[in-house]
Order: C-alpha cells, then structure tokens, then sequence
C-alpha cells in the first residue's frame, strides 16, 4: 500500500501500559489499531478489541473506522462508526478502562524531512524498514506468541505451512534442491510477484543466484545487493514498506529501474555461518508484506539454514569418505603395479633379442619394425611404472630434453594405427606451427596415444574422424585431439579427471585420464576436456614453449 502523501504526516499520541506517553506515525493507508500483535498500533489492554480500529487515508482525508469492536469508540464524548477525524481530535478504545488517543496532522518542514524530531519518537514512528533477527520471529520463538484465543487464522495457516515446510525440506537430497523447495514455499505462502536465492561462492565470496521464481512476466529477478548485503552480513531479515522510498536503499539503481516497492530478505543461516539469503519483491505499491509475513518468512529461512548445514557436512563426509577409499585403492594399486612391473619386465627382457636381429640386417623397412619394437617396449615398462607413480602423493619429476613437438605427434599416430579400432578410422593431421617444448617424449607419446584409443573407443559404434592438429596459442604449444564420437554428459564431464570413475564399464579402469592430467601438470602444462553429448570431444593440451637448441632451424608447417 502506498504511503500518506508527503505533504503533511499524521500522528497518534496516547499513553502506554505503563504510563509512558508514546507517538507513532501513521504511515501506511490503511492503519490498524487492536490487542493483536499483527496491527499497526498494539494497545496491550485486555478491552481492546483484536482489530478494535482502523484509520484510512482517501482523498487527503484520515478517516476513523470501527471494525465491529466490542467496546466501540468514543470521540469527543461520542460514540462513532466512522468520523474524519480533525487535528486535535480525541477519541477513546472501549468504554471500560478506556484507552485515549491524540490525533494531530503536521506540515513537513525542511528541517523534519517528515519525520518526528526527537530520538525516541523517531525510533518509535518510522516504520518504513523493518529489520528482525531470529529470537523476535513469533514462528521460531513460540513464547512471543500470543493467546491461543488470540491467534488469527492466518497465523495459523502458516504454523501449519511452516510444519509441511519443514517435513519436505527433510526430504531433500541435495543443495540444489532443498534451495528450490524453499522458494516454491515462499512463493506459494506469501503474496510475492518474485523471488530469487543468493547463496555464497566459497570461492569468490560474492553471492551468486542458485533459483529464482516470478509469478508473471515481470522479467528476471535482479535483487537489490544493498539489501541482499545487508541481510547476509548482519544475519537479519528486512522488509522495506517502499524500497523506492526509503532512503536507506534510494542509490541502489536496481530498485529505482525497476520500481520496486516492497522487499523482504532474509538470511539463510545456522549455528555455524550465513550461507546467503532469500529475497522477494513485488512491484505494485498496492501490496505490501506485513510484520507477521516477516517473521514467517525468516522462520522459513532459518529453517532451511539448519538443513543446508546438515547437507554441508553430508557432503563433507562423502567426499572425506570417497578420498579415504580412493586412497586405499591407490594403495593397493601401487602394490598390484610394481608386481606386474616386475614381471612384465622379466617377460619383455625377451624382446631385447630384437636388437640382435637389428645388427643383423639392413633391410630399413625390417629395421623400423624392430624399432617400433623396442620403442613400445620402453613404453609398456614405464606405463606400468607410471600407474605405480600414480598410487603416489608426491609430484612426479620427468627427464626432459627440449625436442620438436610435430614428430612426436605424428610418431604417435603413426604407431596408434596399429590399434584396431584406430586403424578402422578416418585419421587428419594439421600442424600449423612448428614449436619446440621441453619434454619427456615416452610420456607425451603416452598421453597421445591414450587421447587417440578413447577417441576410437568413442566411436567404435559409428565410423567416425579423428583429427589432430598442432599449433601455438596464448604463447604455449597447442595439441587438439578430436573425435566425433558419442560425447561426454555435462554430469560426467565434471568427473573424468577422478581416479576409477570410467563411463566404459569393464573395458576401463578409471586411470588413464588421471594418469596423462598428471603427465602434462609434469611438463608445467594443462590439458583441459569440451564435449557435446552426441556430437563428439576435444581435448586441449597447453605445453611451454622453449627456444630451439642451437643449430636447429624452426621450418613452418603448412
């Protein structure tokens, strides 16, 4: 509802219950006065009617109305249903023990700005922001509660909506969706057009939004960070009768594009930290929230604060629990590796009669073979070796010489045609610079020919392309490896880097690309993974790049 029109403001002045004389404003249209706690004006006496009275603002006009109330109103010695009232005007609540109040109107002068003068009257009668923690909400603290023959039906429904609340937030299992189901309850319990959650990024520590909701097309949710700010740091629920109008928020260019009227916010919260808040608005002067619509909703947040914290420490735990297996299992993997190694190499110390064959002849072609050979003998021991590495905590420190990088790479498909699925694809080659990187070239074979078998494996079920190409960008050296394979879910994506996780079942084992990440970090270098789901993959190798020995010459590819 909008506010009395600035020109003049009204006042009621009355004495308390405990003989203090107190003067509030009227600010809003239509200003309740009753026992209950929800009115604008409590009168604590127990012949005062709940909604004893209300006074309207029409047409410039303050008009005293009776709401039906037992005891009826009195003015001026008479009794009345409906008056507009006077400056000066006093009327009584009850005819038993009557409580008497003052009626004044007041000219806004430059020095009052509308407001009262003295500190006391100004803390008592501005009532344009409320700001409330969580001992004061009547839904969280039940002993501020009124009488149970004083408890509205609206109080109720909520008390009510607020037990289902928490019966289904129980029910969820993740962040996400417990965050979701807390702005569908405030949506659907309090008269909000928007809402959105801002949770913190423990990362950056700004609050980003995670769910937002609109009841029409009144465009995206863009919450006032002035008052999203205000709530997280103070842990404080706030409502703004008229966030345009109140000069607490008027820089805030958010709320003045968007002509925001009324606001509430509040924190997200547990005993432990404020994990962000819950904001809602509505656009429309006509409708505004009231105190016991704050205290609920802060009790709705508060809620869900508690089971955010619970759904913390779950995840914690699972993801303590899952570096705990995955440390066993590397542990016990270190082991099975260096048995394996030690057998494979008495095995493959066969293959080393392949050098006397290459003395022997001088067949080039022969001679490449043998080669090819000997070279994957090398590779198969250090792979072996390489998993047993993995098993390990500490950084891996390769030898390194600085070498061209076109070479390997093309040795690396080369050899990869030997694979059968490899050799049943269409294999492009593409270097457009011919960079020198400092490197181990059995482990940068390693990546690539592992690179190059996923990306077969990815498209055994369709004949597909595998392309690579090598060039320079942001001043490292380039390797791509494309397929146009079945793709990587957006879920799964997040998780290929994880030792053991596999998409492959029992042809994989969940090592391989944990294994070339750790090669590449090796080489000071990153390798990073884009996929669309039943398009294809591309993984992005960055490398260093290192001057050329001296002697060489850097010859461009085209």
């Amino acid at each position: 509802m909008p506010e009395v029109p600035v020109a003049i403001y009204a006042t009621l002045s009355y004495l308390d219950s405990q003989g203090f004389q107190r003067t509030v404003r009227i600010n809003r249209t239509v200003f309740s006065i009753g026992r209950l706690r929800t009115n604008d004006l409590q009168i604590n006496n127990s012949y005062v009617s709940r909604r004893h009275a209300e006074i309207i603002y029409q047409d410039g006009q303050f008009i005293l109305r009776d709401n039906q109330s037992t005891g009826g109103i009195l003015l001026n010695g008479e009794r009345i249903t409906s008056h507009v009232l006077q400056s000066g005007d006093q009327f009584q609540l009850g005819d038993v023990a009557p409580v008497t109040l003052l009626f004044e109107t007041h000219p806004i002068s430059p020095d009052s700005n509308g407001m009262v003068q003295t500190d006391e009257e100004q803390r008592t009668t501005d009532r344009l922001t409320t700001v409330i923690a969580s001992p004061r909400s009547r839904f969280l603290n039940t002993s501020l509660l009124d009488s149970a023959e004083n408890i509205t039906d609206f109080t109720l429904n909520r008390l009510k909506a607020l037990n289902e609340f928490n019966r289904k937030m129980l029910t969820a299992g993740s962040i996400q969706s417990l965050m979701e189901c807390l702005l569908d309850a405030t949506m659907e319990t309090l008269p909000a057009e928007r809402g959105g959650i801002l949770l913190r990024d423990p990362a950056t520590g700004a609050l980003e939004m995670r769910v937002m909701r609109t009841r029409s097309e009144t465009g995206q949710v863009q919450p006032s960070l002035s008052i999203a700010m205000q709530a997280f740091e103070q842990n404080v629920a706030i409502r703004s009768f008229d966030a345009m109008a109140d000069t607490r928020f008027a820089p805030t260019s958010s709320i003045i594009q968007q002509a925001i009227h009324s606001v509430m916010c509040a924190p997200i919260s547990s005993t432990q930290k404020v994990w962000g808040v819950c904001y809602i608005d509505n656009l429309l002067a006509t409708t505004q929230f009231s105190d016991e619509e704050l205290e609920y909703f802060l009790a709705l947040t508060q809620q869900a604060g508690f089971v955010l914290e619970n759904l913390h420490l779950i995840e914690e735990l699972r993801a303590t629990q899952e570096r705990l297996i995955n440390n066993e299992k590397l542990a016990t993997l270190g082991q099975f590796a260096s048995g394996i190694a030690h057998e494979l190499k008495n095995q493959l110390s066969a293959l080393t009669a392949a050098e006397i064959l290459m003395s022997d002849t001088e067949d080039q072609r022969q001679r490449q073979l043998i080669q090819l050979i000997l070279n994957a003998q090398q590779r198969m021991v250090a792979m072996v070796n390489e998993i047993r590495d993995f098993a390990r905590p500490e950084a891996k420190v390769y030898e390194k010489t600085v070498q061209p990088l076109v070479p390997i790479v093309e040795e690396a498909i080369s050899f990869a045609r030997y694979d059968p699925l490899v050799k049943i694809c269409r294999t492009n080659f593409q270097a457009t610079a011919a960079p020198f990187v400092n490197l181990n070239r059995d482990k940068i074979m390693q990546v690539l020919l592992n690179l190059l078998r996923n990306g077969a494996q990815a498209m055994k079920d369709r004949l597909g392309e595998l392309t690579v190409r090598v060039d320079e960008a942001d001043g490292s050296a380039r390797i791509m490896v494309s397929d146009t394979g079945c793709g990587i879910s957006p879920e799964n994506l997040q998780r290929i880097w994880e030792p053991f996780f596999t998409t492959k079942g029992s042809e994989g084992t969940g090592l391989g690309l944990g294994i070339c990440r750790r090669i590449i970090e090796g080489h000071d270098g990153d390798i990073a993974c884009q996929s669309t789901l039943g398009e294809g993959t591309t993984f992005t190798i960055h490398l260093p790049l290192s001057p050329p020995p001296d002697g060489l010459k850097v010859t461009g590819q085209a």
